[in-house]
């Protein structure tokens, strides 16, 4: 899949044929600024490469009524079993495998019953296992919030100084999923949440607001 950049064009080739595009415009605010980016907004279009510079009508679209597009997806991924998630895993992995870089993880997976290319064998996972696999996956998941050297703590603010370019840092790629699904990389913007206030505390709405420095 190929994207391109207008004005100095720039061609962008995705490894795999699913592309998730976060942009960001700057705005100051003021009503002629609203305007401005108003004006650039209605200029952006996406078009088949087939089609660049050149006009373009984009064919009716179809709706799949099977897809649930009410319920929020991070809800629906938190109540798959784990047979069922790794079995849509398989689907996705046919379509887009994976890099040779996660060539040692996707030996290890194997012993799971998930090989690249092929479907789910669900008849290689222990049944104990399965059972822990939820809650073993969200504790190890959010503790990187306190091992991971990425994320840093500033006044009772965290935030991740590698998001959007995770390399085989899966677990903080995993990190960032489940917290905000996705996110630019931090030459563009940074996401700081907080659970405690700088001194430790549950936030209870009666304390001075500490800012990140």
């Amino acid at each position: 899949m190929d994207w391109y950049a207008s004005a100095d064009v720039k061609e962008l080739k995705s490894p795999t044929n699913i592309v998730w595009l976060i942009g960001r415009v700057y705005c100051t605010g003021t009503p002629e600024d609203y305007a401005a980016v108003h004006a650039l907004q209605d200029q952006f279009k996406m078009v088949p490469l087939s089609s660049y510079g050149k006009s373009y009508t984009p064919p009716a679209g179809t709706v799949d009524p099977s897809i649930d597009m009410k319920t929020p997806v991070r809800d629906q991924v938190n109540r798959m079993d784990a047979v069922s998630y790794f079995k849509l895993l398989a689907q996705l992995m046919k379509e887009n495998p994976p890099y040779g870089a996660d060539a040692s993880e996707v030996a290890r997976f194997a012993k799971i019953g998930l090989v690249p290319g092929q479907d789910f064998d669900a008849n290689k996972l222990n049944a104990d296992f399965v059972k822990r696999i939820p809650q073993v996956a969200v504790d190890r998941i959010m503790l990187q919030t306190k091992v991971n050297d990425a994320v840093k703590h500033v006044n009772g603010w965290i935030y991740d100084t590698k998001t959007g370019v995770y390399g085989t840092d899966y677990l903080n790629r995993a990190l960032v999923t489940a917290v905000g699904l996705g996110a630019n990389r931090t030459q563009d913007a940074i996401y700081p949440f907080s659970q405690k206030d700088a001194d430790g505390h549950d936030h209870d709405g009666t304390n001075k607001r500490h800012a990140l420095s």
